[in-house]
């Protein structure tokens, strides 16, 4: 017999089916019982294997914010209080899958970490894992997607600037050279992200060190203009 959190939530997905058409009446029933269900008290709460094997019992049910910060996250981080990383890569496991069939949205370890109160970081929850098992290949996924974005973010405004101030620029050099590292590892190919990230912060630097000489505005347009630097 399964516990009742379980059991409720299985009912929910048997009465509004997620794979099915449902009409405007019934999706609006069945976001009504979920939030019904997300409020609820429930004792005892499953194991997370038994979760897990809920959840692997019935690929067709939606499992999302609701249920990951109501089952998963206090599940998970009740397991890391005694040391135990496995349900922890569990949930970096998921992440890789979802990306794999290209449902980026669903993040459980961004949701762990809002769980904690942001007290644990999606960083900081990568590296508990990585410090044990170095080559972990979900949580060097999880690293590169983390750092991917963030270096990419640094750069998105070109060509009027990248963003950060100069005091910064040693530690954006260290992430990419970590970024390297990963990617290598994964044997993802990010040579020409890698060089172009690079190639930006060494102009920004040198741009910083002569912005009066440029306008207050374009100059970075101009400095990459006058050497020949491409940018997209």
């Amino acid at each position: 017999m399964i516990p009742d959190i379980l059991a409720d939530y299985q009912q929910i997905y048997t009465d509004y089916p997620a794979t099915a058409p449902l009409t405007r009446a019934q999706r609006k029933e069945r976001h009504q019982r979920l939030m019904a269900w997300e409020k609820g008290e429930y004792d005892p709460l499953p194991t997370f294997f038994e979760t897990v094997a809920f959840m692997q019992a019935h690929p067709d049910f939606k499992f999302e914010k609701p249920f990951a910060m109501k089952v998963l996250c206090p599940l998970v981080l009740e397991r890391l209080t005694y040391g135990d990383i496995q349900p922890l890569k569990h949930l970096f496991a998921l992440n890789a899958k979802d990306r794999r069939i290209g449902n980026a949205a669903t993040n459980y370890v961004d949701m762990l970490a809002e769980w904690t109160g942001w007290q644990k970081t999606r960083r900081q929850l990568i590296d508990v894992v990585l410090e044990q098992e170095p080559d972990f290949q979900a949580a060097l996924m999880e690293l590169h997607h983390l750092m991917g974005n963030h270096l990419g973010f640094t750069i998105h405004e070109t060509p009027w600037a990248v963003l950060a101030d100069k005091e910064a620029m040693p530690g954006l050099y260290q992430e990419l050279a970590e970024f390297e590292v990963v990617s290598e590892k994964l044997g993802y190919d990010d040579e020409a992200f890698i060089k172009e990230v690079r190639t930006l912060y060494q102009a920004w630097e040198d741009f910083l060190d002569h912005a009066d000489e440029y306008d207050d505005y374009t100059g970075f347009e101009e400095y990459l203009i006058k050497h020949d630097i491409e940018y997209r």
